[in-house]
């Protein structure tokens, strides 16, 4: 590259001083002048020169920014290129794992969709037991002999709680109606011995 702007140095000179000679008329000037009309050439092949070496000094400096962008592109490109691969990879697992939740999550509704039905058939059989022992317990008649009252239990009311209204004791309440246990339900009709 120096080889070159030297040869253009070179070459500028050289017609700078083919010039200078041609149109001075060597009879009409004197050395003096020639050698004046030479310094002249001279100091503008020197800024020439100078100018030359300023772009030289440029078109390096550029050179280099040049190589540097160009390694941190490639770096930036072998960067994304990872990135891009993470992303993928990411993409699938989450994929993957959706189907998962998707799988537990059908699991978990089919387990509580079976609980629930089987619950609320042990709830009707219950029932359905219930309202056959209410039904065989309460009779249409009163068991045993003598005079009954009729009573609608109402919400709250427990046996004891009637008994100590009519004046009879549980035992007697339970014969009457056929009572195993404690409980009542409200709306049901109990015969109350006198």
């Amino acid at each position: 590259m120096r080889f070159l702007f030297n040869k253009i140095r070179f070459t500028a000179f050289v017609i700078i001083l083919f010039f200078s000679f041609v149109s001075i008329n060597a009879a009409q000037y004197s050395t003096r002048s020639i050698y004046t009309v030479l310094k002249g050439h001279d100091e503008q092949l020197k800024t020439i020169s100078a100018r030359v070496n300023m772009l030289q000094d440029n078109y390096v400096k550029l050179i280099k920014n040049v190589n540097l962008l160009e390694k941190q592109l490639r770096t930036e490109k072998r960067r994304n290129a990872r990135l891009q691969k993470k992303i993928e990879s990411l993409e699938i697992q989450l994929a993957s794992d959706r189907k998962q939740i998707q799988a537990n999550l059908d699991q978990v509704i089919n387990k509580v969709s079976e609980e629930t039905s089987r619950a609320i058939k042990d709830m009707a059989e219950r029932k359905a037991a219930s309202d056959k022992k209410f039904e065989s317990g309460n009779g249409n008649s009163p068991r045993g002999t003598g005079n009954f009252d009729e009573y609608i239990v109402q919400p709250g009311a427990t046996l004891s709680a009637i008994s100590k209204a009519y004046g009879v004791s549980v035992n007697d309440i339970k014969k009457a109606n056929g009572l195993t246990g404690d409980i009542i339900r409200v709306g049901e009709k109990l015969y109350i011995p006198q």
